[in-house]
């Protein structure tokens, strides 16, 4: 099994569509009993595609709406990366399409409580709201984990190397990074091609 990288929102939507299109043409691969059973796969198949863009969907819609409120935002965003993080593991390494089916509605299930808690969070109750973010975040951390487990060697250390830089991580600070580990020194413009490449 190849190992695992974690893909953003758009690129999740487009691995949900590309599983859907193979499972639809599976169809030509699998004996059915019937044309309604076929049918109910194809059903089942499109199913699971519009349950991911429902969740991706939700989870985008909660982060946009409490963005400016400074209780629920970082709740908002860790509930949002755990449904990222799940959906990766859905499309990544579940190959069984039933299992992967019966996943997608439990991180349905998980996604619209933990978006309707926020929802109807009283951001007076400071308890709750501490309790909850510490939640999000456990579970958060508990998703990364064990995404993490089923990384490659490479996309682990690459992932640890974000993950260790934290917002510092921008094009500016990898290409320096990777200039002084090559012992490069100048501006990135100013270097021969060959070492542009090499950085």
């Amino acid at each position: 099994m190849a190992g695992m990288i974690l893909l953003n929102d758009a690129q999740l939507r487009r691995l949900a569509s590309l599983v859907r299109k193979q499972e639809e043409a599976n169809i030509f691969y699998i004996k059915f009993e019937s044309e309604n059973d076929q049918a109910t796969y194809l059903r089942e198949c499109k199913a699971n595609y519009t349950t991911a863009m429902e969740i991706l969907d939700a989870g985008n819609n909660l982060v946009k709406e409490y963005s400016s409120d400074s209780v629920r935002e970082s709740i908002a965003n860790d509930i949002y990366s755990t449904i990222e993080g799940s959906l990766n593991s859905a499309f990544q390494w579940m190959r069984n399409y039933n299992l992967r089916k019966a996943y997608l509605e439990e991180i349905k299930g998980f996604s619209t409580g933990a978006i309707d808690i926020v929802k109807t969070l009283d951001p007076a109750d400071t308890e709750f709201a501490r309790d909850l973010a510490k939640a999000a975040a456990d579970y958060k951390k508990a998703m990364w984990e064990l995404n993490k487990k089923c990384m490659s060697a490479r996309s682990e250390a690459v992932a640890n190397m974000f993950d260790q830089m934290g917002s510092g991580a921008t094009m500016d600070t990898l290409i320096q990074r990777a200039q002084e580990k090559l012992k490069l020194s100048g501006s990135f413009d100013k270097l021969d091609e060959e070492d542009k490449i090499r950085v």
